[in-house]
């Protein structure tokens, strides 16, 4: 999810936005997780913690928009079903 987020980013920008998020840009808020996080929690945590968390609650979100359609969420989240579930699986998502 990170790498197609990257992918729709411009060369000038450091930051991933919704808009770069396949089948979310139509969000009229920004989730906390794609806030830019402040000095304490880049101190209290690791990257690989920052972005579990992060990806962890993009899928909560699509599940949410799609009332819990998995297919319809992997979908908008431009990952296969099959991939949805292992992450799902993967940060304890029922």
């Amino acid at each position: 999810m990170i790498g197609q987020a990257m992918i729709h980013m411009g060369l000038d920008e450091d930051e991933i936005k919704i808009e770069h998020l396949p089948g979310l840009e139509d969000s009229t808020h920004t989730p906390p997780a794609a806030q830019k996080p402040d000095s304490a929690t880049l101190e209290d945590h690791s990257l690989k913690e920052i972005m579990n968390e992060t990806e962890k609650k993009i899928i909560l979100e699509a599940l949410d928009k799609t009332d819990g359609s998995r297919k319809e969420a992997a979908k908008r989240l431009g990952i296969a079903v099959r991939s949805l579930y292992y992450k799902m699986d993967k940060y304890g998502i029922d």
